[in-house]
């Protein structure tokens, strides 16, 4: 949704990562997997939510657009659930990176621990992002 797609940018421009992190545009290929993910979960939401009512209107019969009503609300709770848990991940993440950024300061340490390579960084944030999952 835009709401969650507004609330991760200024997350992300929090954390002082900028828009291209390497040639590439991370920043803008982050997006478009977060756009094709917000279609696929809106898109099992609305089947669920179908399912759901289909079974609800069989047991207990349905006025005229009850279904439709029914479809809708159950819809927009699961894709605030799934916005919520992905708010929750992108947080994570992005203490992860300030941690990662933090730990930059001690270059040898750094380097002995992630390597020096162009995605020592990346290595970094991910070890920690897993690691915050995992708790």
């Amino acid at each position: 949704t835009p709401a969650s797609r507004a609330a991760f940018t200024s997350l992300i421009a929090s954390q002082n990562l900028g828009t291209k992190v390497t040639s590439s545009n991370a920043f803008g290929k982050c997006v478009s997997a977060a756009a094709k993910k917000d279609a696929t979960q809106a898109k099992q939401a609305k089947n669920a939510a179908r399912a759901a009512c289909r079974a609800k209107a069989d047991a207990v019969g349905a006025k005229p657009n009850a279904f439709g009503k029914c479809v809708s609300a159950a819809a927009k709770a699961e894709k605030a659930d799934a916005d919520a848990t992905e708010m929750t991940e992108a947080r994570a993440t992005a203490s992860a990176a300030k941690t990662c950024k933090a730990e930059q300061d001690k270059p040898a340490t750094f380097a002995a621990k992630y390597g020096t390579n162009a995605n020592a960084f990346g290595k970094c944030v991910s070890a920690k992002s897993k690691a915050a999952a995992a708790a």
